[in-house]
């Protein structure tokens, strides 16, 4: 019972770690699109003024 739990807890710290790495991949990627729609929207208003 104990090895077992112990395993349980193991796996479960590596499961917690792959979810973390993934969030941050995650808000990375948003970060990413909201820096290239502002990169578009600020080209075409640049775009429309010269």
């Amino acid at each position: 019972m104990g090895t077992k739990d112990r395993e349980y807890y193991r796996n479960e710290g590596k499961e917690f770690e792959k979810n973390k790495k993934n969030l941050l991949i995650q808000r990375l990627n948003q970060l990413i699109v909201v820096l290239v729609i502002l990169i578009i929207v600020f080209s075409a208003i640049l775009y429309y003024i010269v």
